[in-house]
């Protein structure tokens, strides 16, 4: 009972510790995953799965693991793409003798079975990072477009 005449005061101490974690799981979905994937996951956050509950972390072990696997797909895909058009254009070029050119890869990539990777094929030819790319398309993809925020345990 509050004594006539005071106001009620309550203090809440909140550490820092107790700051972050809310605002992992409060703020946690796919893409914010995804996004810490990105960025390399560190011990840091894998030190934060283990001392949180039991549901976050099988919700964010889950995610990753479907993000880990989307990954892989793309660029095992995309590398496949590549050997195979490869061996097109070598054995078109051992008939013909005609040397296969840029514009000769394209058009096996118009193809419907190569266009989801065709991105990949051709950053892997000019000796670029395909790693940039593939996180890119996981992004824009279906699996994390109507993907939603962490509420409780029960959206597993």
């Amino acid at each position: 009972m509050v004594p006539p005449g005071t106001t009620p005061f309550r203090l809440k101490v909140k550490y820092q510790d107790y700051l972050k974690l809310h605002r992992l799981v409060t703020t946690c979905s796919p893409k914010k995953i995804l996004e810490m994937m990105q960025g390399g996951w560190n011990e840091h956050l894998e030190g934060m799965m283990q001392n949180s509950a039991p549901w976050f972390a099988k919700y964010c072990n889950k995610w990753k693991t479907v993000i880990e696997t989307e990954f892989n797909r793309i660029t095992e895909a995309a590398m496949y793409t590549h050997f195979t058009i490869n061996g097109v254009l070598t054995t078109q070029y051992l008939s013909t003798g005609i040397l296969p050119v840029r514009k000769d890869w394209a058009l096996m990539l118009q193809r419907p079975e190569y266009k989801d990777v065709a991105a990949l094929v051709f950053a892997k030819m000019d000796g670029k990072d395909t790693n940039a790319i593939t996180w890119k398309m996981i992004k824009n993809s279906e699996l994390l477009r109507n993907s939603k925020v962490l509420v409780d345990e029960f959206h597993l």
